[in-house]
């Protein structure tokens, strides 16, 4: 007689995790509740026991994203951290679960936070940058300066320079004597790697944010 298969109980957390990996294979507007339902091998009306809706399951999945950046961050940080580290760490896990999870990352960098993990990784950000010593406005401009380069870098990444590597945009031929030397900047440009592109990125954004701190320092 063959031993009956143990069959894994719906959850809101094991319908959120093949919601993700739903969405990784086949896009955003790709998740439906019948296809989940099929996936996890139920039917679509036992997924409402544990989500109201569609919303309410994207709600569930982004919540999931900010989890994953939270535990990359905390697990690469420590007592001794500078500011600078952690807001290193922060953008690093931000960054990693972006090009791990492309396809559901628009529900994290293109909405409003409203989930409490979310709510978390927003309270550790705002620490790191009034732990530096600067007043709420500044962590504010900080945070907005850091998160806009941080999203139009991982943007930047996903939709334009792929594109660029595989030969798209302007060749050599196109343009004009007197503009050759962007060739040369455009190639510069996708020379390096993306882990490379961030890296010098976030450095350049980092030593703003200490510029700053300097001059609060010195101010009377």
């Amino acid at each position: 007689m063959q031993p009956t298969a143990t069959r894994v109980p719906l959850s809101r957390a094991r319908i959120t995790g093949a919601a993700l990996v739903l969405v990784e294979a086949e896009g955003l507007d790709a998740l439906s509740m019948r296809k989940l339902g099929a996936a996890l091998g139920v039917e679509a009306m036992s997924l409402y026991n544990h989500v109201r809706n569609k919303d309410d399951l994207l709600g569930a999945v982004t919540d999931q994203l900010y989890a994953e950046i939270l535990e990359r961050f905390e697990a690469s940080v420590g007592g001794d951290d500078t500011w600078s580290d952690r807001a290193r760490a922060m953008a690093c896990a931000y960054w990693v679960v972006a090009r791990e999870r492309p396809s559901a990352f628009p529900l994290v960098s293109e909405k409003p936070i409203d989930s409490m993990n979310g709510m978390v990784m927003l309270a550790r950000c705002l620490e790191i940058f009034t732990d530096a010593g600067l007043s709420l406005a500044d962590a504010a401009a900080a945070f907005h300066a850091a998160a806009g380069w941080l999203l139009g870098t991982i943007a930047q990444e996903h939709l334009l320079l792929d594109k660029l590597v595989a030969g798209a945009g302007f060749s050599r031929a196109d343009v004009p004597d007197a503009l050759t030397p962007i060739v040369d900047f455009r190639d510069a440009c996708m020379a390096q790697s993306p882990e490379e592109r961030f890296s010098v990125g976030l450095e350049i954004v980092l030593a703003g944010v200490e510029a700053r701190l300097a001059t609060e320092r010195i101010r009377p």
